[in-house]
């Protein structure tokens, strides 16, 4: 059988859910418009904890994340606080890369399956570029490492209590997504493991 980490029936009723996400997600949109870097935190937190289809009733089928993408790329166009994005060698390798993806596109055996993919696949590199631009000092980049990171490992835990109490007879699936399966969701485990080391290192209080 197929069953994520069991949600807590202690959960408030779905409107509920709905009007408190809505108002974290509004809210900081509103922020981005003023500090962008803030965008880019909100978009990659519902990018990869997808909380609107999780723990979400009607937000589920919202966009929420184009309403922080939106947000984050007028923050943009308005702030000062941004760097040039393509000024190293790795991020113009991945520009590179975006335009050999563009060109190949019209050549793909599976045409009308490719586009959907490269048109999600344009928006993420587009994020990608925005994120370098406004991720420009050492405070600003520990918090997106933190969002990142807890993002997938707080499921991380969730399912691992689950899979303990459960006695391993359940599979636990991500949050939705593209980490949707049981395979997604370990291999993202794993690829934060070494980030929660460098949050661990960067703490100040022991506790923390």
């Amino acid at each position: 059988p197929r069953q994520t980490a069991s949600r807590s029936r202690a959960c408030p009723e779905p409107a509920m859910r709905d009007l408190l996400l809505l108002s974290i997600v509004l809210g900081a949109a509103a922020m981005a418009l003023r500090r962008p870097w803030i965008g880019v935190m909100l978009w990659t937190w519902l990018s990869l904890a997808n909380p609107h289809q999780y723990f979400g009733w009607r937000t589920a089928s919202m966009p929420l994340a184009q309403i922080a993408a939106i947000a984050t790329l007028i923050g943009l166009l308005m702030t000062q606080e941004r760097r040039n994005p393509f000024d190293r060698p790795p991020v113009l390798a991945l520009l590179l890369l975006t335009a050999w993806i563009t060109i190949t596109l019209p050549f793909s055996v599976m045409f009308d399956l490719s586009v959907p993919m490269w048109v999600r696949s344009m928006k993420i590199f587009l994020m990608i570029f925005v994120t370098i631009a406004l991720i420009d000092d050492r405070k600003k980049l520990d918090a997106f490492i933190a969002v990142c990171t807890l993002s997938v490992a707080a499921f991380a835990v969730k399912g691992g209590l689950f899979t303990i109490a459960t006695g391993g007879g359940y599979r636990v699936l991500g949050p939705g997504g593209f980490m949707g399966g049981n395979n997604e969701m370990a291999t993202a485990t794993v690829m934060m493991i070494p980030f929660l080391y460098y949050l661990m290192q960067r703490q100040t209080h022991r506790w923390l």
